[in-house]
């Protein structure tokens, strides 16, 4: 009885209140797994929603970051498990096991989540739980699979979750556990807009409750963002809009649904370049998801990169959907970690202009610009290397002044663990013919051997 009441405490007091009371079994992580420095064990977290009514076991590790709340993390690379003992379903039927699963990339599936149950009181062997064949969606966004059969009523239930090496490149996330006995609440799913305008420009494509993603290309110039309005097609769905700062930059509108699905709806703003401009965005995809060298065709320019571009990860800091990131040396990837045009741009390189930003929570990273003239061979015709990178996404300027046909290459040149960044943005104007302009204010900049070094940034 005393598990049963607190499992109902918990439920309302996490806002679940439209749950009916044949929830059997809640697990959301709770709130207090880190987002950095020493993750703790499932043994040895102390912020389990059922701490104390159950036992929690295994070799994965607690953590949060800055878009997703605490949750279990299966490492890449390794056989990885989670192990919960002592669930009493006992008296219950039709019991259904539900839970939230992310992968950290594209190409997951839910299947490499390995679910296994067993009836501790009764001795009994291993239940197999059958997790559907389901793709899975963006890098870190969670799916939901829902009402898996097979699990025992029982006064000590045991679940097992696994995910083997073999079948983990990019780490598994769980969240979000639930047992269910009877037939389930019925509430509605559906979580589309009726409507959706800006105040200013065309959305690109027309709006239509299925599509997601929207473009907005606004005048030359332009720094006031649109207005973005809309209509549930639900009215017992809820949203919460979070609109653009800046252009270019993007409003969301995260709408869940009665039963708990989630949709987000994306407006992307930018402003069309000035004439003699050019611009690279990184928004064209498909994502390229492997920090192993490849090729990445771009907005602006074909791409080499040993870096993820377009992952969508929540953690990436951009401008409308996707940046470039580059992360600190890991094993089994390339030793530098870079971005570099593989084709030339004429009229040379008047003013490089790019925004940059740390990746997630990650601190200390430090990369390079570096501009070509002769069709990458060399890659000197003007260097700045910057030595301090904000934690949030930021404009920053060089005058380069390099006339011909020119490439540009970014190139991380720390090592540091957890110091990755992000880069997003890139513009390029016209080589003017002559003249030199100030980087931005209140910045310590010096040179040594025609390189300049950028120390701090003010946002201008």
């Amino acid at each position: 009885m005393k598990k049963l009441i607190t499992l109902v405490m918990c439920l309302c007091a996490l806002g679940f209140s439209n749950l009916r009371a044949d929830n059997v079994f809640y697990e959301t992580c709770g709130t207090t797994a880190p987002t950095s420095g020493t993750r703790p064990t499932p043994a040895s977290y102390q912020g389990w929603d059922n701490q104390g009514l159950v036992d929690f076991d295994g070799n994965v590790d607690l953590r949060a970051t800055t878009q997703l709340s605490s949750h279990v993390w299966f490492a890449a690379n390794n056989d990885k498990n989670l192990t919960i003992s002592g669930i009493n379903t006992s008296g219950k039927s039709n019991l259904k096991l539900s839970f939230k699963v992310a992968y950290g990339a594209t190409g997951g599936n839910a299947n490499k989540m390995l679910v296994v149950a067993k009836d501790l009181a009764a001795g009994g062997s291993d239940i197999t739980i059958t997790v559907p064949d389901q793709a899975l969606g963006a890098s870190n966004v969670y799916s939901e699979i829902n009402n898996l059969s097979g699990i025992p009523a029982t006064t000590n239930l045991q679940l097992t979750f696994t995910v083997l090496g073999a079948t983990n490149a990019q780490g598994y996330r769980l969240d979000d556990i639930l047992i269910t006995s009877g037939n389930a609440p019925i509430f509605s799913d559906n979580n589309d807009l009726a409507t959706l305008t800006v105040s200013t420009g065309t959305l690109d494509p027309e709006f239509d409750p299925a599509i997601t993603t929207y473009s907005v290309v606004l005048p030359t110039g332009t720094t006031t963002v649109p207005s973005v309005q809309y209509t549930l097609a639900d009215a017992t769905a809820a949203a919460v809009k979070t609109d653009a700062t800046s252009i270019p930059g993007s409003t969301t509108i995260a709408v869940t649904a009665e039963n708990g699905d989630k949709k987000t709806y994306t407006v992307n703003f930018s402003a069309t370049p000035p004439a003699g401009e050019w611009i690279e965005t990184f928004e064209t995809g498909p994502s390229k998801t492997s920090y192993t060298y490849g090729e990445y065709q771009g907005t602006a320019a074909l791409w080499g990169a040993a870096a993820v571009i377009a992952n969508n990860d929540n953690s990436d800091k951009k401008n409308g959907l996707y940046s470039a990131r580059l992360r600190d040396p890991r094993p089994n990837y390339d030793a530098a970690h870079y971005i570099e045009m593989k084709q030339d741009k004429g009229n040379g390189a008047g003013v490089i202009s790019l925004y940059h930003g740390m990746y997630g929570t990650h601190t200390g990273g430090t990369y390079k610009l570096e501009v070509s003239n002769n069709s990458g061979s060399t890659w000197n015709a003007f260097v700045a290397e910057v030595e301090e990178v904000p934690a949030t996404l930021t404009k920053i300027s060089f005058t380069a002044n390099v006339p011909g046909d020119i490439r540009i290459k970014i190139t991380k040149t720390n090592s540091a663990n957890n110091s990755s960044i992000n880069i997003d943005d890139i513009s390029i104007t016209n080589y003017p013919g002559t003249g030199l302009s100030q980087i931005g204010n209140d910045l310590s900049v010096y040179t040594t051997n025609s390189t300049l070094h950028i120390v701090g940034y003010d946002g201008k």
